[in-house]
């Protein structure tokens, strides 16, 4: 038995490729999620909370 492995499952560059395309994805995923769920506000009220319904006249 040699120390070489001559028969290899695939190789490095492409198992690497493989994990930079599922990272790539998770990322794009978790991105657009967030997005998603927090949709970017409007300049102006970005920074004033919404607290109209709390507030008694």
């Amino acid at each position: 038995m040699t120390t070489r492995s001559v028969r290899r499952a695939a190789p490095i560059r492409a198992i690497a490729a493989q994990y930079v395309a599922a990272l790539i994805a998770l990322a794009a995923t978790a991105v657009f999620g967030y997005l998603l769920l927090n949709p970017p506000q409007p300049a102006g009220t970005a920074d004033a909370p919404r607290s109209s319904v709390t507030q008694p006249h």
